[in-house]
Parts: structure tokens; sequence; C-alpha cells
């Protein structure tokens, strides 16, 4: 599927297109999941760093007081044209080069999200 995209840029560079970069994102519906499963695991871990803390002040967890949510963070892939040749066309404008066709494959993403949980002590 990856290589369409490679002979997709290869034809808009070879027919003159300039090409600065190509970004490959998440559907919404993708990212809405994702978001929810970092979520769920960042209060899962506040959980357990919670317990943690109060097991050893010889407590126990309470009712929670207080939470937040800095909702998640992911990068979308950049693709940049790792070692492109550059030449310079009959009006002075640099053009990208590309030699053996252009290889277009995204690299996996890191997915987080940060919750802050306040517990009372019992």
């Amino acid at each position: 599927m990856y290589e369409m995209v490679g002979d997709a840029v290869d034809a808009g560079i070879n027919a003159g297109a300039l090409v600065n970069y190509i970004s490959f994102e998440l559907s919404d519906k993708l990212r809405n999941s994702l978001k929810a499963d970092a979520l769920k695991l960042a209060s899962e871990d506040a959980r357990n760093k919670a317990d943690a803390v109060a097991e050893g002040l010889g407590k126990r967890i309470g009712d929670i007081v207080s939470v937040s949510a800095n909702d998640f963070n992911y990068r979308p892939w950049l693709a940049y044209e790792s070692s492109p040749a550059k030449s310079v066309s009959d009006n002075g404008a640099e053009a990208m080069v590309i030699a053996g066709g252009t290889d277009i494959v995204p690299s996996s993403r890191d997915v987080s999200a940060q919750v802050s949980v306040t517990f009372k002590l019992k």
C-alpha cells in the first residue's frame, strides 16, 4: 500500500512538482480510540502509584478529591526524503531529485496520556 505513495510522489516530482513533506495522521475514529485507551491506562497507573504510596505510609486510598487529564499526545509521522539530491532548475528553484525511487514506510508512533489524581487517605 505504501509503495503506491512513493510511486505517486515520484510521478509528481518527475512532472515538476516540489514536495516539502508527507504526513501520515490518524483517522478521527482511531485517534479517539487510542486516546481512550491511553487515558484508561494512565488512570490505572495513577491508581497503582497511589496505592503503593498509601501502603508505604501505612494508609489506604480513600475517595477521589480531584482528577485532571492532560489529554493525550501523539506525533504524526512525517516522511522526509532521507538523502535527496538537489538540482537547480532553469528558473533557479531547487528541486528534489530522487535516485532509485521514493520509499515511504511509516514507522510506529508513541501515544501517551497524563492523568493526575488526588485521593483522600484513610
